[in-house]
Protein backbone atom coordinates (compact mmCIF):
# COMPACT_ATOMS: atom_id res chain seq x y z
CA UNK A 1 0.00 0.00 0.00
CA UNK A 2 1.14 3.54 -0.88
CA UNK A 3 0.83 7.11 0.34
CA UNK A 4 1.56 10.21 -0.76
CA UNK A 5 3.45 12.48 1.65
CA UNK A 6 3.87 16.45 2.05
CA UNK A 7 7.40 16.27 1.55
CA UNK A 8 7.02 14.80 -2.45
CA UNK A 9 7.76 11.32 -1.23
CA UNK A 10 5.66 8.43 -1.22
CA UNK A 11 5.38 6.40 1.65
CA UNK A 12 5.21 2.25 1.31
CA UNK A 13 3.52 0.79 4.03
CA UNK A 14 4.46 -2.75 2.98
CA UNK A 15 8.21 -2.21 3.91
CA UNK A 16 7.94 0.85 6.09
CA UNK A 17 10.56 3.24 3.59
CA UNK A 18 9.89 6.62 1.69
CA UNK A 19 10.37 6.36 -2.05
CA UNK A 20 10.92 9.88 -3.99
CA UNK A 21 9.07 10.95 -6.51
CA UNK A 22 12.46 10.13 -9.07
CA UNK A 23 11.65 8.62 -12.28
CA UNK A 24 15.08 7.17 -11.84
CA UNK A 25 14.53 5.60 -8.80
CA UNK A 26 13.29 2.04 -9.04
CA UNK A 27 11.36 1.82 -6.71
CA UNK A 28 9.47 4.86 -7.60
CA UNK A 29 8.92 2.57 -10.99
CA UNK A 30 7.76 0.29 -8.93
CA UNK A 31 5.08 2.57 -7.67
CA UNK A 32 4.13 3.04 -11.34
CA UNK A 33 4.26 -0.49 -12.05
CA UNK A 34 1.85 -1.59 -8.82
CA UNK A 35 -0.81 1.56 -10.01
CA UNK A 36 -0.84 -0.18 -13.86
CA UNK A 37 -1.33 -3.78 -12.10
CA UNK A 38 -3.89 -2.68 -9.28
CA UNK A 39 -4.98 0.77 -9.83
CA UNK A 40 -6.31 2.94 -6.78
CA UNK A 41 -5.86 -1.03 -5.09
CA UNK A 42 -1.96 0.15 -4.01
CA UNK A 43 -3.02 3.16 -2.67
CA UNK A 44 -4.39 5.10 0.24
CA UNK A 45 -7.19 7.69 -0.63
CA UNK A 46 -6.59 8.87 -4.24
CA UNK A 47 -4.01 8.18 -6.44
CA UNK A 48 -2.66 11.87 -7.16
CA UNK A 49 -2.60 13.00 -10.20
CA UNK A 50 1.09 13.52 -11.31
CA UNK A 51 1.48 9.90 -10.37
CA UNK A 52 -1.63 8.69 -12.22
CA UNK A 53 -0.35 10.60 -15.33
CA UNK A 54 3.13 8.94 -14.75
CA UNK A 55 1.85 5.42 -14.67
CA UNK A 56 -0.30 6.31 -17.94
CA UNK A 57 2.63 6.97 -19.98
CA UNK A 58 4.47 3.82 -19.21
CA UNK A 59 1.66 2.38 -19.24
CA UNK A 60 1.27 3.78 -22.88
CA UNK A 61 5.30 3.43 -23.86
CA UNK A 62 5.19 -0.23 -22.95
CA UNK A 63 1.95 -0.71 -24.84
CA UNK A 64 3.52 0.94 -28.29
CA UNK A 65 6.91 -0.93 -27.74
CA UNK A 66 4.71 -4.29 -27.45
CA UNK A 67 2.64 -3.05 -30.55
CA UNK A 68 6.32 -2.68 -32.56
CA UNK A 69 7.60 -5.70 -31.88
CA UNK A 70 4.50 -7.20 -33.03
CA UNK A 71 4.59 -5.62 -36.01
CA UNK A 72 8.23 -5.85 -37.01
CA UNK A 73 7.64 -9.96 -36.20
CA UNK A 74 4.38 -9.79 -38.50
CA UNK A 75 6.76 -7.85 -41.25
CA UNK A 76 9.21 -10.11 -40.86
CA UNK A 77 7.01 -13.95 -41.19
CA UNK A 78 4.77 -11.82 -43.93
CA UNK A 79 8.07 -11.47 -46.04
CA UNK A 80 9.19 -14.83 -45.48
CA UNK A 81 6.33 -16.05 -46.82
CA UNK A 82 6.06 -13.94 -49.49
CA UNK A 83 9.80 -14.44 -50.27
CA UNK A 84 9.04 -18.28 -50.04
CA UNK A 85 5.74 -18.39 -52.08
CA UNK A 86 7.54 -16.44 -55.31
CA UNK A 87 10.79 -18.71 -54.83
CA UNK A 88 8.22 -21.62 -55.39
CA UNK A 89 6.10 -20.50 -58.15
CA UNK A 90 9.55 -19.42 -60.53
CA UNK A 91 10.42 -22.82 -60.04
CA UNK A 92 6.99 -24.64 -61.25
Amino acid sequence: MFNKTEENNIYCETHNHYIPLDPANRHYQEVLDAIIAEGADCFTGDIPTELQAAADEKKFNQQLADYRVAVATSTVHRCRWSCRSYRDAAHR
